[in-house]
């Protein structure tokens, strides 16, 4: 696992055989409030990597 300085980025990165699967989370802070954006990437040997972006169901307080 990777986090930045300002722990506002944390990297899962995961391989199994010849493909590499990272989970990335970014929490963007704003005059309106924290948003959190997730990203998985999987890639493979000779393939480009596939990026999609998830919902983020980290609950909130209230």
């Amino acid at each position: 696992m990777k986090k930045s300085k300002g722990k506002d980025k944390a990297e899962f990165i995961f391989e199994h055989g010849k493909w590499t699967y990272t989970i990335e989370r970014i929490v963007s802070k704003s005059r309106y409030g924290k948003a959190s954006y997730v990203f998985l990437e999987i890639s493979s040997e000779g393939n480009p990597p596939s990026t999609w972006k998830m919902e983020d169901f980290t609950p909130s307080n209230p």
